[in-house]
């Protein structure tokens, strides 16, 4: 687990935000799957620990991730806005449906994790990853 959120960092810190993305994906799979092995019999749920670190590393991730995706549709935004660039205005309008698309895949990429892997309702977290996921 260590080695996994210290590959999250680095990825963070080289600004890779969708190689980050896939390693906080197995971060919140592993704890997952590690939760669910390990329940009790007495019930069907179990729960999952996400120490402050960890949620840090979630958070930081999802809004990096989509932020980038937004500053890249600015820039393109104010890139097509500039007069020498009119007659390209087909070519931006194209590239920027790709770029919103991005920010829409990539927010529903996150919703599906967190709805996966850290909202189900068989999933006991504690209080405290409760008020921070929810």
């Amino acid at each position: 687990m260590e080695s996994l959120v210290f590959q999250a960092r680095v990825a963070e810190s080289a600004e890779q935000f969708d190689q980050m993305l896939a390693v906080v994906s197995k971060i919140m799979q592993f704890k997952n799957q590690y939760a669910a092995d390990n329940k009790t019999s007495e019930t069907s749920s179990f729960t999952i620990e996400y120490p402050l670190e960890e949620r840090i590393l979630i958070s930081d991730c999802f809004r990096q991730m989509i932020r980038a995706k937004q500053q890249a549709y600015k820039k393109l935004k104010i890139i097509s806005s500039n007069p020498k660039y009119k007659a390209n205005t087909g070519e931006f309008e194209v590239y920027a449906r790709k770029l919103q698309w991005e920010v829409h895949e990539g927010c529903l990429q996150v919703i599906g994790l967190l709805d996966s892997h850290a909202l189900p309702e068989t999933i006991g977290l504690t209080h405290q990853a409760r008020a921070f996921f929810t």
